[in-house]
């Protein structure tokens, strides 16, 4: 049981400029700016096995992180209904992390492990868009290419250096037509992918493709359909090649050997609406083929926890959801019922959860300035390689003011139970069952102002299609 607390302070911004002709070109700039300062967290408490007091635990880990960017986008229409859209993107993240993990027995220091990590990401992504407009139809194709570079150091207890350079190539099309009820889009993209670390040099080829498709019985009712097979590539964070001690018995291996996993998804839906309710019944199954999943094994009398390739990981998803609205849509009530059931195989294990969430609410519009919400919600439990995560339930409120381009909203939540986490480790090897309680913190409450202006011409129909974003930036996100 560990006890402890927990500190946040973050802040963003974005500045755009838009030049625009209407229905000919328009040109944007964005610089935006993403800041942590200031995070950390600091647990400790006793660790217990079979009833017995083992040791005392003490976790501290603090990180803090800046990421400023800028965005160039140009779109054209062409004669014969044509559109061509470039969009550049350059970032910079830089991010410090502590971690320091501490055990004692009785007044002895039996483990005092620190890791510092000083990562840096450059990103650059250029992407080019080309679309044909017909009668009943559109093709659209585009070529994305993105560079990025990770120079991540490694200190504290051990010190080591990874630098990671990776090229990633996307080619993509996609066919959107309608005929009558009936509305369509097929879609294929490649991906090529180059990965150098330090004396390694890494190369892989795959393609995807997705189908959409939906059918308007009626004005109340609908069904729609969206299949696709996505292949995505390991995350650079996990293919550093450096091992950390976490504590006194386990350490943490990166594997610059992770490959590709597949994912083959398909989910209906069918939505109808009668009088003031309207009903959404969903169903969906998610596979994928050797996905990236945690491991804890045994090597040289330690425990090494790392990501490797499984052999697969299943998701099966049923809800229903009700909403109603009076008839000037004033007051609004909703409930949502989920439930998921998660398998993942590995060589070293095998797992799987059922698990329900459930969510009731409703909102009121006092008028054309002021409104409230609220409802209660069950949330479920998730499996993730070997760790099960248990949710609180919650009671959350919001108010919102609106004038002109005014907006003040204060949001409270409230926790039933002081349980702030719960997580549940299956690994035969390090079984273990932590909560982490906060009693002091079961209130969390959030006020925000934003005031949204801007100056000549508007965009009018104009649309920005695709914007790169810079993900998995360092190693410890």
């Amino acid at each position: 049981m560990l006890t402890g607390k927990s500190k946040k302070n973050e802040g963003n911004g974005a500045l755009n400029y838009n030049y625009l002709i209407p229905d000919d070109k328009m040109f944007q700039v964005k610089f935006s700016y993403y800041g942590l300062p200031k995070f950390y967290e600091d647990f400790g408490g006793p660790i217990m096995e079979n009833d017995k007091l083992q040791l005392e635990k003490r976790l501290y880990h603090d990180n803090n992180m800046k990421m400023p960017r800028v965005n160039l986008y140009y779109q054209q229409n062409l004669k014969n209904k044509q559109f061509i859209a470039i969009d550049v993107m350059g970032s910079y993240t830089r991010g410090k992390e502590n971690l320091n993990t501490q055990e004692t027995l009785g007044q002895n220091i039996t483990t005092n492990i620190s890791n510092l990590i000083n990562a840096k990401t450059y990103t650059i992504a250029a992407e080019g868009i080309y679309e044909k407009r017909f009668e009943n139809m559109s093709l659209s194709s585009g070529l994305n290419q993105r560079i990025n570079y990770v120079d991540n150091q490694y200190g504290g207890s051990m010190d080591n250096l990874s630098r990671i350079h990776n090229y990633t190539t996307n080619v993509y099309a996609e066919l959107m037509g309608k005929k009558g009820k009936f509305n369509y889009s097929v879609g294929a993209r490649g991906i090529f992918n180059q990965v150098y670390q330090n004396n390694e040099h890494n190369n892989s080829a795959s393609f995807g493709g997705n189908l959409r498709a939906g059918y308007q019985f009626t004005k109340a009712s609908q069904l729609r359909y969206n299949g696709s097979m996505t292949v995505t590539l390991p995350t650079l964070g996990s293919m550093n090649d450096v091992e950390m001690d976490m504590n006194g018995y386990e350490s943490k291996k990166g594997n610059a050997g992770l490959d590709k996993m597949t994912t083959y998804s398909n989910t209906l839906n069918y939505i109808f609406q009668k009088g003031q309710f309207r009903y959404n019944l969903n169903a969906g199954s998610t596979y994928t083929v050797h996905p990236t999943l945690a491991t804890i094994s045994r090597e040289n009398g330690r425990f090494v926890s790392q990501t490797r390739n499984g052999d697969y990981l299943h998701n099966l998803t049923a809800s229903a959801m009700i909403n109603w609205n009076s008839t000037n849509r004033k007051i609004g009530l909703f409930s949502r019922i989920m439930y998921i059931h998660t398998e993942n195989k590995i060589t070293e294990y095998f797992h799987s959860l059922n698990t329900w969430s459930f969510n009731i609410g409703g909102s009121w519009d006092c008028n054309e300035h002021l409104s409230f919400m609220g409802g209660f919600y069950k949330g479920k439990k998730s499996l993730s390689s070997e760790n099960i995560s248990y949710p609180s339930q919650n009671i959350n409120c919001r108010i919102v003011y609106r004038w002109k381009d005014l907006f003040i909203w204060a949001n409270a939540e409230f926790r039933i139970g002081n349980k702030a986490n719960r997580t549940e480790n299956l690994n035969q090897y390090v079984y273990s069952d932590q909560k982490i309680t906060l009693p002091e913190s079961n209130t969390y409450i959030r006020l925000q102002v934003s005031w949204n202006f801007q100056f000549g011409k508007p965009r009018k129909s104009m649309r920005t299609r695709i914007e790169n974003a810079a993900t998995s930036n360092t190693s410890f996100q």
